[in-house]
This record gives C-alpha cells, sequence and structure tokens, in this order.
C-alpha cells in the first residue's frame, strides 16, 4: 500500500508544481533563482527529454503509456513479495513521475518543463523527470545488489 501513496504523492506534486509555474510564469519566461547557475525557466515541450521527437506526439504518448504500464505492472506483480523493497521503491518513484508527465502529455499534448540547471547541454525538466531518473538509479542499485548476492 506504501508505494500506491508514494506514487500519488509524486504525481500528485508534480502536478501541483507544474500548475503553479503554469499560473505564474508566461511560456519561455525564465528567472534566476541562483546566480548564473539555477532558473526557473518555463517551456513547453512535445518530445522526450532534450525534445527529442518532438511533433511526433503519438509515438511520444504511445512510448510513455507502454513505460508507464510496464512499470506498474511490475511493480503490482512484486507487491505481495516481502523482499524486493529498493525495487519496488524505485519501480514506485519511477511510476509516479511517469504518470505526471503522461497525464500532461494525454491531455495537453505537451509536458511542463521550468527547472533549469546551467550546465552544458543540460535539459529543461520537472519533478516528475526527478523522480523517474532517481527511480531509475534506485532500480539499478537494486538490479547489482541483488546480482552481488546470489
Amino acid at each position: 500500500m506504501i508505494y500506491i501513496i508514494i506514487i500519488a504523492l509524486i504525481a500528485t506534486s508534480d502536478l501541483c508544481t507544474k500548475r503553479y509555474i503554469n499560473k505564474k510564469y508566461a511560456v519561455g519566461e525564465k528567472k534566476e533563482i541562483i546566480r548564473n547557475n539555477f532558473f526557473l525557466w518555463h517551456v513547453k515541450n512535445s518530445g522526450f527529454s532534450f525534445s527529442k521527437h518532438s511533433g511526433h506526439i503519438k509515438t511520444v504518448v504511445s512510448v510513455a503509456v507502454s513505460f508507464t504500464v510496464a512499470v506498474i505492472a511490475y511493480l503490482l506483480y512484486l507487491l505481495p513479495y516481502k523482499e524486493e523493497n529498493l525495487l519496488k521503491l524505485g519501480l514506485a518513484f519511477s511510476a509516479g513521475g511517469s504518470l505526471g508527465n503522461l497525464y500532461e502529455r494525454i491531455y495537453k499534448r505537451k509536458v511542463t518543463d521550468f527547472l533549469y540547471i546551467k550546465f552544458k547541454k543540460a535539459p529543461i525538466f520537472n519533478v516528475a523527470d526527478i523522480f523517474i531518473f532517481i527511480g531509475g538509479f534506485i532500480i539499478m542499485v537494486a538490479s547489482f545488489n541483488k546480482k552481488n548476492i546470489k
């Protein structure tokens, strides 16, 4: 049950931050938060990270739906097992982030991105992206731990 709550909290926090940005900042507006390093920069992204496949919304939505369904299905499969808690946490983080972005992809056809760290060619991202990344990292650590145990 805790993993379902985690998913709901992540998706909700992502959508709330996007709603705030959409209300307070015009698309394209950029505000410096930490001098010359960290910015709020409101952009719309119809593709994946770095706007890959922008303009191919059906493909982007199809891949996003497939990913989200696969992650949630695997988590639901693992729920009855008492072990694999780290893997379940990683899946819950990824699912929560994926659902936040998927909602916007389906209903708005674009995802609101607004966090930008000035570093080489870094993408502009959002809260959902952070949790997808952290979830993927946790899944990787969990899989390495499992291989090292056997």
